[in-house]
């Protein structure tokens, strides 16, 4: 459809008294008016025809994205091991009041933030009397011969203190159930600074959240303090100790982590799941895409028509046979068993014979009459030959 012009249409909708003669003719502008209808009921159809084919191309993609997300989270839970042990941590800070004072009224050395954690009690870090009833703990919680990775997850607050700290150090030992010594690690650790105009512009981004105390300007920093630990069956681990070496490390929470040890795709899957997730979420979306559309072009494209003659192998005539049905009228030729003396001739030869004007024999002659039940005179058998090849 071709489309008004902008200068037509805006003439068509302004009054007659504005647009003077340009439109005398009031069916010109009813003409144009209706031309303009016309037009934009045809861009709202295909308007709405498009929107509606988007719609249907968002909602088969977002149909295709859960079903991959579905069947990614089922692969997790059955690749990846769940968390054998996971505990809070709490830090004995000690007299921390000391770090208030001035170097010179300090007497002794501050405490250093120290957690010791029973992994076999079912309460974290409290005591309790013999008065009160608990239940019996396990003699384990791992499994031997398996080898598992020590994880410490301490959530930090971006201040000006643990930025003047800098590096500090964790100190983790792992002992068994009757104080034996296991494993022991120090790990650095350290709060990441970053430039003045990126922190201001996240501040800015997090402004809201910020001010309503939903979050807090944090980071969030995980130290791998053991890895490797393999399981024993006459000391199993049971206790975990973990110190700090600086005192004023500031601290919003912390959490221990006992996982086994994962390689290849678990570890994949574990340590950069986010990435992972994403890459094996879209390679299922390609694949269930594929399938559906086999399964459209098998059940509704045409099959191709296939030519069989093409195949088959020419059909050969004898035109011998062929002459004797048009001499005959059609009807087969009649063949009388009879005693000879010499052999019937095929009838190829003795049309050539015919032709050729040789003399044939009364056998011969009588055969002929058989076959086509008239005379095979000289110009009789001429005629028939002609007959034949103006057939062929």
């Amino acid at each position: 459809m071709k489309w008004p012009s902008l200068w037509n249409v805006a003439l068509a909708l302004l009054p007659a008294q504005l647009t003077g003669s340009m439109y005398e003719d009031d069916e010109a502008r009813r003409e144009t008016r209706e031309e303009m209808v016309r037009a934009l009921q045809s861009f709202s159809r295909s308007a709405a025809q498009w929107l509606l084919r988007l719609a249907q191309v968002l909602l088969g993609f977002s149909v295709l994205l859960v079903t991959a997300t579905i069947l990614y989270s089922v692969l997790y839970y059955l690749i990846i091991p769940s968390r054998l042990h996971e505990q809070e941590i709490f830090f004995d800070y000690g007299d921390h009041a000391a770090l208030s004072l001035s170097p010179a009224a300090r007497t002794a050395a501050p405490t250093l933030p120290t957690a010791y954690l029973n992994l076999l009690k079912p309460h974290h870090q409290w005591e309790f009397s013999p008065l009160v009833e608990m239940e019996p703990t396990d003699t384990r919680v791992l499994v031997p011969g398996v080898k598992y990775d020590v994880f410490v997850e301490l959530e930090m607050p971006e201040s000006q203190v643990n930025r003047d700290i800098g590096m500090f150090m964790l100190q983790t030992t792992l002992k068994s159930h009757d104080g034996e010594f296991l494993a022991s690690s120090a790990r650095s650790a350290i709060v990441k600074d970053s430039h003045s105009l990126v922190e201001l512009v996240r501040v800015f981004s997090w402004l809201v959240p910020y001010a309503l105390r939903v979050t807090e300007p944090s980071q969030t920093v995980r130290v791998l303090a053991v890895n490797g630990f393999k399981e024993g069956k006459q000391h199993p681990l049971t206790s975990v100790t973990l110190v700090l070496n600086h005192p004023a490390v500031q601290i919003y929470s912390a959490r221990l982590t006992i996982i086994a040890q994962l390689a290849g795709v678990r570890y994949l899957m574990y340590h950069w799941s986010v990435s992972t997730a994403v890459l094996v979420i879209l390679n299922f979306v390609f694949v269930e895409a594929l399938g559906l559309l086999i399964l459209y072009a098998y059940y509704n494209l045409p099959v191709p028509d296939t030519d069989d003659t093409r195949h088959k192998s020419p059909i050969t005539t004898d035109q011998g046979k062929v002459f004797e049905q048009n001499r005959s009228g059609g009807i087969p030729p009649v063949h009388v068993e009879r005693a000879m003396k010499e052999e019937p001739m095929e009838t190829a030869e003795l049309l050539n014979r015919a032709s050729a004007g040789e003399l044939l024999s009364a056998l011969q002659e009588e055969e002929m009459q058989l076959r086509y039940r008239k005379s095979a005179s000289e110009e009789t058998m001429a005629a028939a030959l002609a007959a034949s090849l103006k057939d062929e």
